[in-house]
């Protein structure tokens, strides 16, 4: 038997396989007869090179070719598993949702991921249905771990489920990661050649803008799938919103490391713990950062605590991002809120729930949040009712104390905070319009008129500081119209001895002022005189005054308590109980004009001290009927000559002439030596009880000794004779 002799093999065809093999290594690994590139040792150089589509140096067969079927060595004699750190040619777990991440892989390795995870060996994941011997490896038919792709449940095409399942963290069935699987990693088609576009309407996996504020707002997806966005957005591209400076070189992509659109979140302006400061932000209009929903990047949808782990309650004291109750008439009212945060709202709020108030009807289905349209708490704005152009309408009703149809709040929630229009866009604030000033009250003066401020309800105090706030108010106070965070300042302590009616009577009848008036008592004690702020009234019958009035009772006229010492400038608060029904409604209350009391005075200027020149020559025009009567008593205009000429010296008391008359230098020696010294002058012919005036009050014989009759309201005592004064040449009539 003739021995057969190994075949030898020429030494050109080794060389030739041996330059077939350098050439099919590309270029090496840093060894010598290697041409990989610099660097080549890198995952993110080699890695990428191998899970690409199989080319000539590209797929895992390429890495065959010299690293062997298995790659455990080749004719290169370098193995992959020993920097690997597992028996594979990849990295080991986890295999999805970082950066090694296998779903990044072209499918058409799926023959080389085979040998090693056929029927989903050493995989978490295994087909439903293993399939027949003999089918063609492949990523999504059950012959290694994945079933067939798109396959997805009933409703998928809803955005707000495929949506919300992109947008929750990354996961096996989630996450940006999950959609790149089958439709490629840009998402214009992939293995399943179905591009998110086509549907989305913008090359990307999401909506078209806007990105915030809307439903399908991207502040709810989980920061997990940045690196997915960063496809896009790296550096704030294809974004309005630009990081303010580049992050540090190599910085994995982050919602909140400026790798993106924004920058570290949490590190807020000195003074946000203020609720003055971030209250103010997150009530405003919904923008980058503004409003509720800019709150919700960061401490969650539920305000619970999002990736910060804050959570709005820990300070706010209730489960919600706004303070506890009221929500109304406080420093921290709600009506200030913008509406385009109704939407966040409505998570709470929506019919009406914890809330005291509810839409009367339920809106159309599938309306949007909104703050008067039943969905929420507030149903439509009604239509004013007849006469609201009038100031004592409208006028009354914002003046009164807050509440769901009064106070300047309910005309701000359609006006705007700041009454410039709000969402009727009609504005307070025209100074050709209505108020005549811009702002919503009347022009001056704001006191001792009709249209006073002092007859507004404390509770609106918050309004009023929108244009009067203080400027050394602490930021946070509340407002008030008496702790100095407005106009005033605590309202002092009364003084000493301030229930003497001779101390407080005489301050509340003197010239309105701030110190003086019945409307500096109004201020406090409220514009009815019933209580006001400090819950004090002056109307008990049973307490000071003894009348359900700031006054005395009866008598109101020639006794200590006579209301005739009243300045007249206090007339419009005499209007609340004594306007006369007759009087013209455009027509202020005045002490004479026949709104209140009394008619119309035609004396001149200064008669109050020049009516005794009058006088001198004759009482009878004073002593008419149709004025002080012919008592002197009142009359027709109802003022008693004897309110001012309530004496003289002893014995008399109310006589008609001014004190010191018995003084010849003073009084009645000029009066009659102007008359001719004749007594009789003292009596014209229209006197009381049909004697003369001298007769009347010193006797027919001026010897007047017996005690006389008293006119009404009058105390008379012995009149003196006029000859213990008088010598006997003096005429008698």
């Amino acid at each position: 038997m003739i021995p057969v002799m190994p075949r030898r093999i020429p030494t050109f065809f080794l060389i030739l396989l041996a330059a077939a093999a350098v050439c099919a290594c590309g270029s090496g690994g840093g060894g010598a007869g290697s041409s990989h590139p610099a660097g080549w040792a890198a995952p993110d150089l080699h890695g990428v090179a191998a899970k690409t589509k199989a080319g000539r140096n590209s797929g895992f067969a390429s890495c065959q070719t010299c690293h062997g079927i298995d790659l455990r060595s080749g004719s290169a004699s370098i193995g992959c598993f020993a920097c690997h750190g597992g028996n594979s040619p990849h990295p080991a777990k986890p295999w999805r949702g970082t950066a090694r991440t296998h779903t990044n892989t072209d499918p058409g390795n799926a023959p080389f991921c085979s040998p090693c995870h056929r029927s989903g060996l050493n995989s978490s994941i295994s087909p439903a249905t293993p399939q027949p011997a003999g089918t063609p490896a492949s990523c999504f038919n059950n012959t290694l771990c994945h079933g067939p792709r798109g396959q997805h449940p009933s409703g998928w095409s809803n955005p707000d489920i495929h949506g919300s399942a992109a947008k929750t963290t990354p996961g096996s069935t989630s996450g940006l990661a999950y959609c790149q699987e089958c439709h490629g990693n840009d998402f214009s088609g992939g293995g399943t050649q179905v591009s998110c576009s086509s549907c989305h309407g913008v090359n990307a996996p999401h909506p078209a803008k806007p990105w915030i504020g809307a439903t399908r707002t991207h502040i709810t997806t989980d920061p997990g799938n940045a690196a997915v966005c960063g496809l896009c957005h790296t550096n704030g591209a294809n974004s309005s919103l630009k990081p303010s400076q580049p992050p540090p070189s190599g910085s994995p992509a982050g919602c909140f490391n400026s790798t993106l659109c924004h920058g570290q979140r949490g590190q807020h302006p000195p003074g946000w713990s203020s609720p003055d400061v971030h209250g103010a932000s997150a009530k405003s209009a919904p923008g980058n950062a503004s409003g509720f929903a800019y709150c919700q990047v960061c401490h969650g949808n539920d305000y619970r605590g999002g990736s910060v782990q804050v959570a709005c309650s820990s300070c706010h004291g209730v489960n919600a991002p706004h303070p506890a109750k009221p929500w109304i008439g406080a420093a921290r009212t709600h009506i200030s809120t913008d509406p385009g945060n109704a939407a966040v709202c409505g998570l709470c709020h929506t019919n009406g729930a914890n809330s005291s108030l509810k839409p009367s009807q339920p809106p159309p289905s599938g309306s949007p949040a909104g703050c008067f349209n039943s969905t929420l708490c507030h149903g439509p704005r009604p239509a004013h009712p007849q006469g609201w152009s009038g100031p004592d309408i409208h006028g009354s009703s914002a003046k009164k104390r807050p509440d769901a149809m009064n106070g300047f709040p309910y005309c701000q929630a359609c006006h705007g905070i700041n009454f410039s229009g709000g969402n009727v866009q009609v504005s307070c604030l025209n100074i050709s319009a209505c108020h005549m000033v811009t702002a919503p009250h009347s022009p001056r003066p704001w006191r001792g008129s009709t249209r006073t401020h002092t007859t507004t309800d404390p509770g609106n105090a918050v309004a009023c500081g929108v244009c009067h706030q203080a400027s050394s108010t602490i930021p946070g106070a509340t407002f008030d119209c008496f702790n100095n965070s407005l106009c005033h300042g605590p309202r002092p302590a009364h003084q000493t001895g301030w229930a003497n009616p001779d101390l407080h009577g005489t301050s509340a009848k003197a010239a309105p002022g701030p110190s003086g008036g019945f409307s500096n008592c109004q201020a406090c004690h409220g514009s009815s005189f019933s209580g006001g702020s400090v819950l004090v009234t002056c109307l008990s019958t049973a307490g000071c005054h003894k009348a359900a009035a700031p006054h005395s009772p009866k008598p109101w006229r020639g006794g200590t308590r006579t209301h005739t010492t009243t300045d007249p400038g206090n007339a419009v608060a005499c209007g609340l109980c004594h306007r006369a029904a007759s009087a013209p409604p455009s027509t202020a209350s005045g002490c004479f004009n026949n709104t209140l009391c009394h008619g119309d005075m035609q004396h001149p200027a200064g008669w109050a001290t020049g009516h005794a020149l009058t006088a001198r020559s004759g009482t009878a025009s004073c002593g008419t009927t149709s004025c002080h009567g012919t008592d002197y008593t009142g009359g027709a205009v109802g003022i008693s000559c004897y309110g001012c000429h309530l004496g003289g010296p002893a014995p008399g008391a109310g006589i008609m002439h001014p004190n010191r008359w018995n003084s010849p230098k003073d009084s009645h020696d000029g009066y009659l030596e102007g008359l001719g010294k004749n007594a009789s002058s003292c009596a014209p012919a229209a006197s009381p009880k049909g004697v003369s005036i001298a007769q009347y009050c010193h006797g027919a014989g001026l010897t007047q000794t017996a005690s006389r009759v008293a006119p009404p309201n009058a105390s008379w005592g012995q009149a003196p004779s006029c000859y213990s004064c008088h010598g006997k040449e003096w005429s008698v009539p």
